[in-house]
């Protein structure tokens, strides 16, 4: 039940993250419906129907999902350059928000899996920090890409 629940979740999050990236990107609806995940609990119709409306439109759509507060903070910085990072930040957050829910199960394999979803994602901020010390990437903006630990 727990993968099921985390994949479904991880696909609802890259589609989220597919469709603002497409907005932010100017790019068109040809290839959206490709893209987009049907394993999740928002079906790509949905997507596709938020595809065309503004940003305030967005967050209104999501206010009824489980996602509502993830959209609308990350939305609430669209103007700003660093928004793609902040809105990786906050799916990110999400998701290991998620996992924690599982410290709190004693017998099974959630705990295990969640200790190893969260370590692999631990070795991915690791991973950036080191690509941003190795190639000189500011450390104010290297800030804004590091994500919460588990």
């Amino acid at each position: 039940h727990f993968m099921v629940e985390y994949i479904q979740r991880l696909s609802d999050i890259q589609n989220i993250t597919r469709v603002i990236r497409r907005k932010v990107h100017l790019r068109g609806r040809e290839f959206l419906s490709e893209v987009l995940l049907g394993t999740g609990t928002l079906a790509p119709s949905f997507f596709e129907k938020i595809y065309d409306t503004g940003w305030e439109s967005i967050v209104t759509a999501f206010k009824p999902t489980e996602y509502d507060k993830v959209v609308a903070k990350a939305l609430s910085q669209v103007e700003q350059s660093a928004f793609l990072p902040v809105l990786d930040f906050w799916c990110s957050s999400y998701m290991i928000e998620f996992l924690r829910k599982t410290k709190q199960i004693c017998f099974g394999i959630e705990p295990v899996l969640a200790f190893y979803l969260a370590r692999d994602h631990e070795l991915k901020i690791v991973r950036a920090i080191l690509n941003g010390k190795r190639f000189n990437y500011p450390q104010d903006k290297l800030k804004v890409r590091v994500k919460e630990l588990y």
